[in-house]
């Protein structure tokens, strides 16, 4: 069994030689290496710091988005996957990654788009076709899923009895007082005292009992609304009650 020594020895040395040539290619096996001792975060530094000498370097930017994977952090990992397929756009490796990353985040349409574009590539692949299949079943079966909620009937919303009985009050026809008033011929105020006091019946009429006349007037002609202004009847009506009282009073 290796020592901690002998196990960070290759390190060491690809390190130093890093360090005298900092432009060279050797932060790739560098960072394999901090791989191997399952060191990630160390294989990343040296791997972003290496990319930026080395833009263009496919294999670095495959072995970066691995090792971003490696660490879930997927955004990343996408990003450098799909920087390769721009500098490489026959590289199938970078779209078989990208479309398990498009598959496992839902983002079925761009899975599928993937594959093809790996099949139109190499129409033989075959972990493309088994990603593609798997990602049409899904398609499949949330197709479903959506036709058999659509399936269910759209029940129209309760409302209650007391506003259906509110909405037939507000559609009856308003009454406005206006209209029983014109229908009373414009009287004097005797004719009228004479004609009200017809409406009592016979043990009633003592002109005293004013609490009568105040209980068959209401009836007669009070329905009204609220927004009518005051007729001059009503004024001329109003004098006459209160003479009836007066009367009352004197006698």
């Amino acid at each position: 069994m290796l020592t901690e020594k002998e196990l960070l020895q290759p390190i060491s040395r690809l390190a130093q030689r890093l360090a005298n040539d900092p432009a060279s290619r050797a932060f790739v096996p560098l960072a394999d290496e901090y791989l191997r001792q399952n060191l990630p975060e160390d294989a990343i530094l040296v791997l972003t710091e290496g990319i930026k000498n080395h833009p263009t370097y496919v294999a670095a930017r495959m072995m970066l988005g691995k090792t971003y994977q490696r660490v879930g952090r997927v955004a990343e990992a996408r990003q450098e996957f799909e920087e390769v397929v721009r500098l490489h756009p026959d590289n199938v490796l970078a779209y078989k990654k990208l479309a398990l990353l498009h598959k496992d985040a839902g983002q079925l349409g761009s899975a599928v788009e993937t594959c093809n574009k790996i099949l139109t590539i190499d129409p033989h692949d075959k972990r493309a076709k088994e990603i593609l299949a798997y990602t049409q079943e899904e398609i499949s079966a949330v197709e479903d899923r959506a036709s058999q909620a659509s399936s269910f009937p759209i029940l129209p919303p309760q409302v209650s009895q007391d506003l259906y009985e509110a909405e037939d009050i507000l559609q009856l026809p308003e009454v406005e007082e206006m209209a029983v008033v014109e229908s009373l011929p414009d009287l004097p105020a005797r004719e009228v005292e004479a004609d009200v006091v017809a409406l009592i019946p016979p043990a009633q009429t003592d002109p005293v009992s004013v609490s009568i006349i105040e209980q068959v007037i209401p009836l007669a002609f009070v329905p009204q609304t609220a927004y009518n202004p005051t007729s001059l009847y009503q004024i001329r009506l109003k004098e006459w009650l209160v003479s009836i009282e007066e009367k009352g009073v004197r006698k």
